[in-house]
């Protein structure tokens, strides 16, 4: 460890050394060394961040093509803009669907992205 500053208030204190030290330590084996508590908190956050991720783009693809397909009166003014925004946004989801949890994730969570995609886009029908 570079400090003396025990890992747990490094962890409040300097983050990116914290995680860091983490690092070093695991690359080194001193597992008995670790921020146990810590560690497993940013993993789990971490899981729970690719989650929002995926759902997030999976509902820009949705509202997208909904829009895309609905609204009739914008669309001689928007649809290059919208079909660039598909292919970015499906770009980006399938750089995070390698994984197979992921994708089973996005199943689960289909029928409810795909209802607050139509509240989206009735209100800018509306």
């Amino acid at each position: 460890m570079l400090t003396n500053i025990p890992l747990t208030y490094l962890y409040e204190s300097d983050y990116h050394q914290w995680l860091s030290e983490m690092i070093k330590l695991i690359k080194n084996s001193q597992f008995s060394q670790l921020d146990y508590a810590n560690l497993c908190e940013e993993l789990e956050a971490l899981g729970r961040s690719e989650k929002r991720a995926v759902e997030s783009l999976l509902e820009q693809i949705l509202i997208h093509l909904l829009l895309y397909q609905y609204w009739e009166t914008e669309q001689e003014d928007n649809a290059n803009h919208w079909r660039a925004e598909i292919i970015t946004f499906r770009n980006q989801i399938n750089r995070y669907l390698d994984s197979q949890t992921l994708k089973n994730y996005l199943e689960s969570r289909l029928a409810k992205v795909y209802q607050d995609s139509l509240k989206v886009v009735n209100t800018s029908l509306n």
